[in-house]
């Protein structure tokens, strides 16, 4: 049902994806959302991620934000996915792409947008094949590039 070259093996944990198709669409389920979305190349990686956070990083399915609002000035746009602490301040912020789309200096630029307004301590990019990390320093005032994700404490 799934074709592997559209949705391709990721260098993320396997994850039980519940899909159906409805009108020759696929769908994936969203455990966050708690619905059935139509499936992209994204998406797929959008899943994968989640399920990482998960399972990899301890990261409580409450402290999941997906495809959640952010403003900027007149500007409206729907980061791919956070991670809320107990306090409500942000964790982390991700940036997902399909497996084709190479992560560049714009994707970063992208979520550091995102970042300035919700202030978290961690930024992620990542296209399922390529996954790349950052933490903001408060002494350097700015994101550096880090190894890997902390546990999600």
């Amino acid at each position: 049902m799934i074709d592997r070259k559209k949705y391709p093996p990721l260098n993320l944990p396997p994850t039980k994806a519940k899909v159906r198709s409805v009108d020759g669409l696929i769908q994936i389920f969203d455990q966050n959302r708690q619905k059935f979305i139509n499936l992209t190349p994204e998406e797929w990686v959008r899943q994968h991620y989640l399920n990482y956070l998960k399972e990899a990083k301890s990261v409580g399915p409450a402290n999941i934000l997906t495809e959640f609002k952010v403003e900027y000035g007149n500007v409206v746009k729907r980061p791919d996915i956070a991670v809320i602490n107990s306090d409500h301040s942000y964790w982390l912020i991700a940036e997902c792409k399909a497996p084709t789309v190479k992560i560049t200096e714009d994707t970063l630029q992208q979520v550091l947008t995102y970042a300035s307004v919700i202030n978290p301590r961690l930024v992620a990019l990542t296209n399922g094949l390529h996954h790349f990390y950052f933490e903001f320093r408060p002494d350097l005032g700015k994101f550096v590039s880090i190894k890997d994700l902390p546990e999600h404490k």
